[in-house]
């Protein structure tokens, strides 16, 4: 009987000091869009992307460690609303809006579709005429867009592949935000005039997506001092400027 109840209590012990490990954990998990220009892979610590950067003015005001993962689009959403992720710095996006606490916003970004030359649009309606647009998976950019059932959506994991794909002739649209397209437009060598000629679906807010299973609802006060302090409409587009500067990064500006 005595040998039951010592193994009853030392179970007892490692469950409750489980749990009390598990419960918060010792830095928090972030993401941001892991592709260019917003995410690079890099050991230099200014020049790790634009997202990143913003993402670090707002980290060193919780001093609480952060830890930046690298993620597919779809895959952040997803690890936001099951909470294997904290936190996410993307365009606000409302699929997810029963599992997320908003904070924000932290910047805006002109959101545009971009075409050829030759092929411009002028009013929304004429988007009925691509054959197809390039969207970034799981993404949201403008209401009426993203439920738009009627256009040709191909799926992308990232702007390289999109404009890729436009390069090659297989989508003729793209459709993303202004830095984005802009880096890599620049990227592969294309013409940029496309940018002045695209048409303008409007500006989209960045905010910081906090999973309601974050194992640190504590920070969430902090977060939200941390973003009011931070917040700029320009931000994304400066930070976009001061990190093509300051990394010297190889395009045609």
């Amino acid at each position: 009987m005595c040998l039951r109840y010592a193994i009853f209590i030392f179970f007892l012990y490692c469950f409750l000091t489980s749990s009390v490990a598990f419960s918060a954990k010792d830095k928090l998990t972030a993401s941001v869009p892991s592709f260019a220009p917003f995410y690079f892979v890099t050991d230099k610590e200014k020049c790790q992307g634009v997202a990143v950067n913003v993402l670090k003015k707002i980290s060193e005001q919780i001093n609480y460690p952060v830890e930046v993962l690298s993620l597919p689009y779809a895959r952040i959403i997803h690890s936001l609303d099951v909470g294997t992720l904290d936190l996410a710095l993307i365009f606000k996006n409302n699929t997810i809006a029963d599992s997320i606490d908003y904070i924000g916003p932290i910047s805006l970004s002109k959101v545009i579709i971009l075409t050829a030359l030759d092929n411009p649009i002028d009013k929304y309606s004429e988007l009925n005429n691509l054959m197809a647009i390039a969207v970034i998976r799981n993404a949201q950019f403008e209401l009426q867009f993203d439920q738009d059932k009627s256009l040709n959506k191909v799926s992308v994991e990232s702007y390289s592949q999109a404009v890729k794909l436009f390069k090659l002739g297989r989508v003729d649209a793209v459709i993303g935000s202004l830095v984005g397209l802009d880096y890599e437009l620049r990227a592969q060598n294309l013409n940029v005039k496309m940018l002045d000629a695209a048409f303008q679906l409007g500006k989209k807010q960045w905010w910081l997506h906090v999973s309601n299973k974050t194992s640190n609802p504590s920070l969430l006060s902090q977060l939200a001092l941390a973003v009011k302090n931070t917040y700029r409409p320009e931000l994304i587009y400066q930070t976009y400027l001061k990190h093509i500067n300051d990394c010297q990064v190889s395009l045609l500006l």
